[in-house]
């Protein structure tokens, strides 16, 4: 690991990036312990990387993520959509073909995740959402109303690309970033 562009600590590791269903943990442990500090954004590779790759990308943005040799995943903590922050949930896996969103404190999960043609949407418990597909700057493609714990919505007419889910029901307002294929 490297902090601040110095080698602080190495530890061999082998495996591979769960794609289930599982919560991430940036920033804490499940024994609950807790990082005391600020994360701007997480990048994950499957390679190793130089120190001079270090510098050359640390304090900038990634523009096109799909386009890097090696990323994996790239976890951005600087965004926002009409006020509401949606950095809880990831920005872009690369090589996934079935990735599940899931926000436990509404209890509502998404997938799968890039979806070609129907995206569904489960809850916990049968409660009105109110669902909204938006493009990337916030206009407003499509709105659905759900009254059922499972909802499938066909969005096969979306063109290729990244697309925010907007789902406001009893319990709160989650936003989410799907990938349309």
């Amino acid at each position: 690991m490297y902090v601040d562009v110095i080698l602080d600590n190495s530890v061999e590791s082998g495996g591979t990036i769960s794609t289930n269903a599982g919560a991430v943990d940036i920033g804490s442990r499940a024994s609950g312990l807790y990082f005391l500090g600020t994360i701007d954004e997480v990048r994950i590779w499957n390679d190793v990387r130089t120190q001079d790759e270090i510098v050359n990308y640390m304090n900038r943005t990634i523009e096109n993520p799909a386009d890097e040799a090696n990323l994996v995943a790239y976890y951005k903590f600087d965004e926002t959509a009409g006020g509401t922050d949606i950095n809880r949930f990831e920005l872009f896996l690369a090589n996934t073909t079935n990735v599940t969103e899931q926000s436990s404190e509404f209890g509502i999960t998404l997938f799968p995740n890039p979806v070609v043609d129907v995206l569904n949407i489960l809850s916990n418990s049968d409660i009105t959402m109110n669902i909204q597909i938006l493009d990337m700057t916030g206009k407003t493609l499509y709105n659905f109303v759900s009254n059922q714990s499972k909802t499938g919505l066909n969005i096969s007419s979306l063109k290729t690309g990244l697309y925010l889910v907007k789902i406001k029901s009893s319990k709160g307002e989650i936003i989410t970033k799907i990938i349309k294929e």
